[in-house]
């Protein structure tokens, strides 16, 4: 039964592209691991089984339930979050033609972003690397703005830096297009809750 719980989750977490698959992965790892433990079990069934070895894997069982259901219970909470055309507009972005955006990163091997020369960049950059709150993006209808954040938020180099913002904890890119001519949710905060 858990395995089957345990792969309708993991379809859910890509479907919500939530970060729970390390977690889910985990919990495979230990149900695979307490199967093997009662496997060997079994066949030693002929040795006493002692209170505590029957104590440790009821332990375990436990551990891998509250994790099973605490992901579940996360991932109903990210589905009901979820509107069929929130990535749409994601999609629909046209891609930066060749190296457009390419400035944003520049000088990335600089110790930090204030040793990079360009405003933009150095602002940019030191907002991904050290900032809080929300960095405004402004423009004309048509400038670009939509087709630079789809650029900062699917290149690999904004993790980089995002991760020495966040240090040990675990780096999340969220991502909302404000979008006039969408649907109701794709234009309003309701949308970007």
């Amino acid at each position: 039964m858990h395995n089957k719980q345990l792969a309708g989750l993991r379809l859910k977490s890509l479907r919500l592209q939530s970060n729970h698959h390390t977690r889910l992965e985990d919990i495979g790892k230990e149900l695979s691991s307490i199967g093997a433990q009662i496997s060997a079990l079994k066949t030693g069934f002929e040795q006493r089984l002692s209170e505590n070895d029957i104590t440790a894997l009821r332990k375990q069982m436990a551990a891998v339930a509250i994790s099973n259901d605490d992901v579940a219970g996360q991932q109903a909470v990210l589905q009901s979050l979820s509107f069929s055309a929130r990535h749409i507009r994601h999609i629909s972005i046209s891609e930066a033609h060749g190296r457009t955006y390419g400035w944003v990163f520049d000088g990335m091997t600089a110790s930090k972003s204030s040793d990079i020369p360009g405003p933009a960049t150095r602002k940019l950059l030191r907002w991904l690397e050290e900032g809080s709150g929300i960095f405004w993006i402004s423009g004309k209808a048509g400038s670009g703005k939509s087709t630079l954040v789809k650029f900062i938020a699917d290149d690999h180099r904004t993790l980089l830096v995002l991760r020495r913002w966040a240090g040990s904890a675990e780096v999340v890119v969220a991502c909302h297009y404000f979008w006039a001519a969408g649907t109701a949710l794709q234009r309003s905060q309701q949308g970007l809750l």
